[in-house]
């Protein structure tokens, strides 16, 4: 017998599984939900300006998703010049096929009658 999932187990399961995605040019990328302590450790390296910056950090968010390209893992975005090194290496392509994923995926919200029949 299949073990019933408890809403808690559903959203666990939900926030650690990874998507594998093709973009454009055919590269193989691995989008995963962030941990929270990624987005914040993240606002400490590119700075209090560059974080009240909405364009900016939804670009952050972005590419915080990526887990590999290629099989080739993606490096903790602990720089500046990681950041910009990962932003050209997904290109228009990566970016498109992650933000898609990103809002088929882990955007999910639910209304209040939806949390209830849960």
């Amino acid at each position: 017998m299949k073990p019933v999932l408890t809403p808690t187990d559903k959203v666990v399961t939900a926030a650690t599984s990874s998507i594998e995605v093709t973009d454009s040019l055919g590269r193989r990328i691995l989008v995963k939900r962030p941990l929270l302590s990624d987005q914040l450790d993240l606002m400490v390296v590119v700075g209090p300006d560059a974080s009240r910056n909405d364009m900016y950090m939804a670009m952050m968010n972005v590419l915080l998703h990526v887990q590999s390209i290629d099989d080739d893992p993606a490096l903790p975005l602990t720089s500046k010049k990681i950041i910009d090194d990962m932003v050209n290496k997904l290109g228009n392509e990566g970016i498109e096929v992650v933000t898609k994923t990103i809002s088929d995926h882990f955007s999910k919200t639910f209304t209040a009658d939806e949390v209830k029949k849960k």
